[in-house]
């Protein structure tokens, strides 16, 4: 079979004639014709085409519709491009830290108590930088490291004693950067400073063959501190970073961030925000092909409140550009939870009928 291809018949071609496909199935043509919407009386959804303008168009509602998994606030994309595009500019760190107080109602845990803490000595000394109110800290934050830290590679000297010879000579041989030595030697400052320290643990964690061994080893590692919810290792991973890196860590973990409902390895819809949520990216945690609510039963509220924000705002008078959103969200949901989550009682307080609705989908 020869196929012939037609340059003509590009991108925005098709696009063009989805749209005005769908066009002519909203105009009745006559008594014998279709009078309704397609999707509305088949209730199907429309046909999306391009991924990045749909994202973009929900995110534009993230300071309205928020977190979806609870009642934290999330920062929108607009909003922390703009705080970025500010600081960029200010001569002084405690300028670019007072205009993110301002958002500090989204912030919690360890990056609210980071930035209280250094925006305050900032305004006690307004001459200083963050690089300096973090390296004056450091010492207060290596102290608090090294009984941890102590105790771990103690742990891991005992199993390492417990080793035949020659698997010994092996672990010695693997250990040859100069950091892992100080470690070892229980030089820890000399270890620390290189903000190395946990990478010894997992090379170890990696070369260990024994059950036994690595049981230990994985033990250890989980009482380390990390960075998402430790203070002191927050400021030692700080250690001479830019003001920006330093922004970053504190503000993206609460950036709006996009949620698959159906999972796209089970067969959910990629392109369409019919099947989005959203979510702080901090929780927008990778679940694969688990269900929405398997490991958080807990979220229903959330989902149904999520709804109800959505439909509140259209019938203000919002979300003029996807008012079918609620239509195509809820079947994205309902399906995802096996209908856990009914939202047909929502679904009848919006005052946009679902013909309105999809005469606002573009194609």
């Amino acid at each position: 079979m020869n196929i012939s291809f037609n340059p003509d018949f590009s991108y925005n071609n098709r696009r063009q004639n989805y749209h005005s496909m769908y066009q002519s199935l909203l105009v009745p043509k006559n008594n014998n014709g279709l009078e309704r919407d397609t999707f509305v009386r088949e209730q199907n959804s429309p046909f999306f085409t391009s991924v990045n303008a749909e994202m973009k168009t929900l995110r534009k509602y993230a300071d309205v519709l928020g977190n979806a998994y609870s009642m934290d606030n999330v920062l929108s994309k607009e909003t922390y491009d703009y705080i970025f595009h500010r600081i960029k500019g200010m001569r002084s760190d405690l300028n670019a830290l007072n205009l993110i107080s301002r958002y500090k109602k989204i912030l919690e845990g360890v990056e609210l108590k980071v930035l209280n803490y250094v925006l305050n000595e900032l305004r006690r000394n307004k001459k200083s930088t963050i690089n300096e109110v973090i390296n004056a800290r450091l010492n207060k934050s290596y102290r608090a490291l090294v009984p941890e830290i102590s105790r771990v590679i103690w742990e891991i000297k005992d199993i390492i004693s417990t080793m035949p010879e020659s698997k010994r000579k092996l672990r010695a041989n693997a250990i040859v950067e100069s950091w892992e030595r100080d470690l070892l030697a229980k030089d820890y400052d000399a270890a620390i400073i290189q903000d190395k320290y946990p990478n010894i643990l997992r090379k170890m964690k990696l070369a260990k063959r024994e059950q036994t061994q690595k049981d230990s080893i994985c033990e250890a590692l989980g009482k380390l501190p990390n960075t998402t919810d430790n203070f002191d290792a927050f400021i030692v991973n700080c250690k001479d970073v830019s003001r920006k890196v330093f922004v970053k860590r504190l503000l993206t973990p609460y950036l709006v961030s996009i949620e698959h409902v159906i999972p796209r390895s089970r067969g959910g819809h990629a392109n369409s925000i019919g099947n989005c949520i959203l979510v702080r990216t901090k929780d927008n945690i990778d679940r694969g092909s688990d269900r929405m609510l398997d490991k958080h039963p807990e979220r229903t509220e959330f989902l149904i409140s999520y709804f109800r924000r959505a439909i509140e705002k259209i019938n203000q008078g919002g979300m003029r550009d996807i008012l079918w959103y609620p239509f195509e969200v809820k079947k994205s949901i309902e399906q995802e939870t096996l209908n856990k989550v009914n939202l047909d009682k929502e679904l009848e307080m919006l005052t946009v009928t679902r013909e309105e609705a999809y005469k606002t989908f573009k194609a």
